[in-house]
């Protein structure tokens, strides 16, 4: 059995199964027990001590014979749970009792013992250990537990162990070159904890290394001034020695990371034989995948059926909408697959070319190009001088360039021989009267005899050699070698990739998706050991692509039980407890806050990034205020964390970047659609939907296309396929209509659609009845709202069609309190004279004795 304090107390059993400890008592015998093994790992805990947890100083009469009940109930759910489970808490022992769990199974174990090798590690292998150890982690630890007295030393000292681990992270990936990362990444850390010295150095060392000089010197004044004022000390000796080093320009970044062509070790281990191999743990993956400074929750199962898609299938896609954490389950997905991929797995973010990409540049070259970049394919520039001249002359300077290490970084001083040569040639190239092209020669012949001064002076004949090429490059300026042809970055790349069993992961192809097809298409056919994992709104649309939804995560539902550990079952629960405790250092999730964070949750349909910027507003609110406050969604969420990119930093920017590509027609059906209550199904969108530059025949094609795009659920109905939004997409496309000033003509056609469909319902009492149920029970929410407006916008004639329509339907489904609701309503409504109640109407409202 695995025990799991890293976040909520759980248990699971050999196979992952959770067990369920059912008594608040009996968890916290366990969560005392966990504790105790922290300070002594084979030690027993006392009776006194367990006691004294159950009832904080309030003990009963005879409370070792209570503390031994509670231990004999969790006995029971371990026996219950596993051949064996029992033995894993003895009976009373002469000290108290003990949980014989090996520290394997035991997460705050293993993430200690990480935590331990990594301190002794180097930058390599450190940085590997650290990602795996805070990888464990679910959320504060013990959390919803770590108020109690027993508990809090221990949770605080595992959250002082875990920010040690974010630091020395931080710091690896430093020495490995990742300085451009950080220096986002660790902006709001710093901002969270702005008193962690070793947290702020390295920060500050990120941003000067990323060239943003001026801010690492803000980032070191604020945090001087910050001492000074709050704790009267000024830097420690570490800090004032980075601050010195940067205001000299004495600070030199990391290696960055591996190139394709070459692994990347860390130094071997103390006592390892020259030439022997390293460890396995000692070997930097060829990766550029970032270590993610937060943990993954509530993606296990989807992170394990990635693995497995990209074990048998070339190309697999993550599709779903803005927000749902496709990047995140792409990442953690291949984390776990270096080792199955010696070429490297290498990710690639383009939403670089969204907003940079010249129109008239062809769009698959800038994605190849980025593609190239990524893996460190080199371009080797078609000459503009002759090709076959310009390489001549590079051959004559420093010698014939072969094999793979002709393009390591190794060779960066004969690159800069080359690039002075070239920019010559293209000097000699561009002239165009005679004496200015004897000029430019001359100097071309001045550049090269300087290389050649330096590099062999001892070697006369190498002049010559050089002399021949630049014959050449004078009687023809223009000319190419024969046979040469210009090469793509895409033939480059099959070139580079072609017998390496590689990763590629594209991220964020919605944007250029067409471009991304297209070179993929080119990629997999030529590189059989290749696989591609994208992540994209809508399908790249190749053969043989595997699709893999990314689902938002699962919310309770209204009826749902509200004990707080019970809705920690619930992923988005887990993901929003779990960033409001790091948000909102004073956030409780009791029974207080247990119903708010499930409204919460469900509101904001599950989408791993809204929850995360609601659990950011859990500084100023509670989270009652914050579920009260959700109708005025994007005035609330809109202040996201400051090294997310900008399309992430607000709840509108996410949906305004998925809507970026649609057409016209698309954004009208989708905005359109926002005003069914519940989803629709296809005969409802066709009628409510059209209007403007859409026609009733063209919405089943512009639904395909936003389904495509992730904008729109499909799920099965009573009736067929219904379409669903989001509400975060449903409110964005109310306030869409308003701006378009079409919400009231839309309205109209939903409530006369609906209007029509209760009247038709009346035949409940023929032999299609079961049917007719079974859709107005699907419509329910639609004739609700549908009823709602009519009588907002004084259409007395609709209200009292509807209401004279469904009675026989609500008599049949029992729902008489909504009946009596409904006709108290209409009723009670004020007469503008142009209507006069339907007489069933009257009828209904009529005392019934």
């Amino acid at each position: 059995m695995r025990f799991g304090v890293l976040g909520p107390l759980a248990v699971w059993t050999r196979d992952g199964r959770e067990v369920h400890v059912p008594e608040r008592k009996v968890r916290t015998v366990l969560a005392v027990l966990l504790a105790g093994r922290l300070d002594h790992p084979r030690g027993p805990v006392s009776a006194d001590r367990l006691a004294a947890a159950l009832w904080r100083g309030r003990l009963p009469v005879h409370p070792d014979a209570v503390v031994q009940t509670k231990v004999s109930q969790l006995r029971r759910v371990f026996a219950d749970a596993e051949p064996g489970g029992r033995g894993l808490v003895p009976p009373h022992l002469p000290g108290g009792y003990l949980l014989r769990a090996e520290a394997a199974d035991v997460d705050a174990e293993v993430f200690a013992d990480l935590l331990a090798r990594a301190r002794r590690a180097e930058a390599a292998e450190a940085a590997a250990l650290l990602g795996r150890a805070l990888e464990l982690w679910r959320g504060p630890a013990f959390a919803g537990m770590a108020d109690d007295d027993a508990l809090r030393p221990a949770a605080d000292r595992l959250e002082e162990l875990r920010l040690e681990a974010v630091e020395r992270l931080a710091e690896a990936r430093l020495d490995l070159g990742e300085h451009h990362a950080l220096a986002g990444e660790l902006g709001e850390l710093a901002a969270r904890h702005p008193l962690r010295e070793r947290l702020r150095a390295a920060h500050i060392r990120a941003l000067y290394l990323a060239g943003r000089q001026h801010d690492a010197l803000a980032a070191y004044t604020g945090l001087q001034r910050r001492l000074s004022d709050e704790l009267g000390v000024d830097p420690g000796p570490e800090l004032s020695a980075l601050h010195r080093s940067i205001l000299r320009h004495e600070l030199v970044p990391g290696p960055g990371p591996p190139a394709p062509g070459a692994a990347w070790t860390a130094p071997p281990a103390p006592g390892t034989p020259a030439g022997a191999a390293p460890p396995a743990a000692a070997v930097r993956a060829r990766t550029n995948l970032p270590a993610p400074l937060t943990r993954l929750v509530g993606r296990d199962a989807d992170v394990a059926q990635v693995r497995a898609l990209l074990g048998t299938e070339r190309l697999v896609t993550l599709t779903g909408p803005g927000g749902v954490g496709k990047t995140r389950l792409a990442v953690a997905a291949a984390h776990g697959l270096t080792e199955a991929h010696p070429g490297g797995v290498w990710i690639v973010d383009l939403t670089a070319l969204c907003r940079a990409a010249d129109p008239g540049t062809p769009t698959v070259s800038l994605v190849s190009d980025l593609v190239a970049e990524t893996l460190g394919v080199r371009d080797e520039p078609t000459h503009p001088v002759g090709g076959g001249a310009a390489a001549g002359l590079i051959t004559a300077a420093h010698g014939p360039r072969e094999g793979p290490a002709a393009s390591a970084p190794g060779h960066a001083a004969a690159d800069m021989t080359a690039d002075r040569l070239l920019t010559a040639l293209r000097d000699l190239r561009d002239a165009t009267a005679p004496a200015e092209r004897d000029t430019a020669a001359d100097r071309l012949v001045a550049t090269l005899r300087e290389g050649l001064s330096n590099r062999t002076p001892d070697r006369p004949e190498t002049g010559r050699t050089a002399e021949r090429p630049l014959t050449e490059a004078r009687e023809d300026p223009g000319g190419d070698a024969p046979g040469q042809e210009d090469e793509t970055a895409a033939d480059r790349l099959v070139a580079a990739l072609r017998g390496r069993r590689t990763l590629l992961v594209l991220d964020n192809c919605e944007h250029v998706i067409g471009p991304v097809a297209e070179l993929a298409g080119r990629l997999l056919p030529a590189v059989p050991d290749l696989r591609v994992l994208a992540t994209s709104q809508e399908p790249l649309a190749l053969a043989g692509e595997v699709l893999r939804p990314v689902p938002p995560l699962p919310v309770p539902e209204p009826s749902a039980q509200e004990e707080p550990e019970a809705l920690l079952r619930f992923g988005a629960v887990r993901l929003f407890v779990e960033r409001a405790a790091a948000a909102a250092p004073g956030f409780v999730f009791d029974r207080r806050s247990a119903p708010a964070v499930a409204a919460v949750c469900r509101r904001l349909d599950g989408v791993p990034l809204a929850l995360e910027l609601a659990a950011t507003r859990l500084r100023a609110l509670d989270a009652a205020e914050l579920a009260a406050r959700l109708d005025d969604r994007f005035r609330l969420l809109s202040a996201g964390s400051r090294d997310a990119p900008d399309r992430q930093r607000s709840l509108q920017a996410v949906i305004d970047w998925s809507c970026e590509p649609l057409t016209g027609p698309e954004r009208a059906v989708l905005r359109r659609l926002a005003v069914h209550a519940d989803g629709c199904v296809l005969a409802a969108a066709e009628e409510v939907c059209a209007g403007g530059p859409v026609a009733s025949a063209d919405v089943l094609g512009l639904l395909t296309r936003l389904v495509d795009r992730s904008l729109v659920a499909v799920v099965p109905g009573a009736d067929g396929p219904r379409y669903r939004l989001l509400e975060s997409i449903a409110a964005y496309g109310v306030d869409r209509m308003r701006e378009a000033g079409e919400l009231d003509a839309v309205r109209r056609r939903h409530r006369g659609h609906y209007t029509r469909l209760a009247a038709a319902g009346t035949r409940l009492d023929g032999p299609g009845r079961d049917r007719w149920l079974r859709r107005l029970d699907a419509e329910s929410a639609n004739l609700r709202a549908a009823l709602d407006a009519a009588l907002a916008d004084g259409d007395h004639r609709a209200a009292q069609t509807l209401v004279s329509s469904l009675t026989r339907y609500w008599t049949l489904r029992g729902r008489h309190h909504e009946a009596r609701r409904a006709r108290d309503r209409v009723a009670g409504a004020p007469d503008t004279g142009a209507d006069r109640p339907h007489p069933s109407v009257s009828a209904a409202a009529a005392p019934r004795g």
